[in-house]
């Protein structure tokens, strides 16, 4: 299933007929387009989490980045997941100090296409981006000591990087911007959502 990470919240439909006295809209088939966008969803959560180890602060951090590399609105597109935990605790019932550590990545690479459209002095832009697959490692200590390691396989879908209604500047030869959005809705929780890109147009 293909998750649609957007800004924008307003649907514009265009009826064009034989009578419009000027189509506005410019397909990536007019114009193409080289440059590099990213996308970055970084989540950073401390719990007072619970494990077989005991009960103390859990700490974890990750971040899923996407990223396409365009030439002539054709490219090159990865994605990678990294992240980590870390907990540890006494256990009152086994009389024993415990950790758990716990590492993911994952990576993926793809071809993609650039499709971008400008309306007037807007335009959106959407990229296709690869899934990525690969493991988490679960390492779990008692007393200081490894005791047991699991590895899982882990992996997030095809996804797509999608930015609408964005502002042409003074150029309309170069399209670049950031959007950075912030949730830190309760404490020690943090999610941050960032997209970056800059294209510029190499022929009309």
């Amino acid at each position: 299933m293909k998750k649609h990470l957007f800004i924008g919240t307003l649907i514009i439909v265009f009826f064009l007929t034989q009578s419009s006295m000027k189509q506005t809209l410019r397909s990536v088939n007019d114009d193409l387009w080289r440059g590099n966008i990213t996308f970055s969803q970084i989540t950073y959560d401390t719990v007072q989490g619970t494990h077989y180890c005991g009960c103390n602060n859990d700490t974890s951090w990750n971040e899923w980045r996407m990223e396409a590399n365009i030439i002539n609105n054709k490219g090159s597109a990865k994605s990678n997941l990294y992240g980590w935990k870390r907990g540890s605790g006494y256990d009152t019932c086994m009389g024993a100090w415990g950790a758990i550590r716990d590492t993911t990545y994952a990576i993926g690479n793809a071809t993609t296409e650039l499709d971008l459209g400008i309306d007037g002095q807007e335009y959106d832009f959407t990229v296709d981006i690869p899934a990525c697959t690969g493991k988490n490692i679960s390492k779990r200590y008692r007393n200081f000591k490894l005791e047991d390691t699991i590895v899982d396989d882990v992996s997030e879908g095809d996804s797509q990087i999608r930015v609408e209604r964005q502002k042409v500047g003074t150029n309309p030869n170069i399209l670049s911007g950031t959007i950075e959005l912030h949730d830190r809705s309760r404490s020690g929780y943090q999610f941050v959502q960032i997209w970056k890109w800059h294209l510029t147009k190499t022929k009309k």
